[in-house]
């Protein structure tokens, strides 16, 4: 009799130890989860190298905006809203008006064929003619072909319809570039005077970034993406 009461005792205490690690473990993981979801709001410092500049990421209630620094002077501005949950933050960058983009004037007569005949003439912002790309882009905007304009900034050229060209394309390294349909120069002779303007501020914009959570705590904020690797925010109070 004694025996039994024993194992019946030495029962009851394993099923209460079993019970107490179930409370353990649905703590242990209610804590983890409760860490991941944790709001993340305040401006973050981005823990980066010499050479890289300064990163700013502020988060607002549910928008944030991007700032980052070079040491060539050139800001890249990012704005936008955020989504957060299931261990993951993104990041949708809203479109910008750019102040600093190139201008252009297209002086056009009508011609016979489905063609563009376009003569470019490219100057910088003190109105001195200069060196700059000249490239055919397809729809997506991505370059098909490219080539530089003469020493005097001119390039002469045709557009057939029949090529997969979407848009022309007219830019120098450290000038924001002119973007223009090529259905707007169509069945047409087209003088295109440009001025490209020097480039100080470069706008993430049209795009959504993807991030897996790691840590979120009251100090910091470490981030992991496929494309940039582990990024490190640390809060700036």
């Amino acid at each position: 009799m004694v025996k039994i009461l024993a194992a019946m005792i030495c029962h009851i205490k394993e099923i209460a130890e079993g019970v107490n690690m179930k409370k353990l473990l649905f703590l242990l993981l209610f804590g983890s989860l409760a860490c991941s979801a944790q709001e993340i709001k305040g401006r973050y410092k981005v823990l980066s190298g010499p050479d890289e500049g300064l990163k700013i990421f502020e988060f607002n209630r549910g928008n944030f905006t991007f700032s980052s620094e070079g040491h060539m002077g050139i800001k890249m501005l990012g704005k936008g809203f955020y989504t957060s949950g299931k261990g993951n933050l993104i990041l949708h960058y809203s479109k910008q008006k750019d102040a600093d983009t190139s201008v252009y004037n297209i002086l056009s007569e009508k011609t016979d064929g489905n063609t563009a005949r376009v003569e470019v003439t490219v100057r910088d912002s003190s109105g001195n003619k200069m060196v700059g790309y000249v490239s055919l882009c397809d729809k997506n905007k991505n370059r098909l072909f490219t080539t530089l304009t003469d020493t005097n900034g001119h390039y002469r050229f045709t557009v057939f319809s029949s090529l997969s060209a979407g848009y022309l394309l007219i830019d120098f390294l450290g000038y924001s570039p002119v973007v223009i349909p090529i259905a707007k120069l169509l069945e047409q002779r087209s003088t295109i005077s440009v001025q490209l303007r020097e480039q100080r501020k470069v706008y993430k914009q049209d795009i959504t970034e993807t991030y897996r959570v790691v840590e979120n705590s009251q100090n910091r904020l470490v981030l992991l993406s496929d494309k940039l690797g582990k990024i490190t925010l640390i809060h700036d109070k």
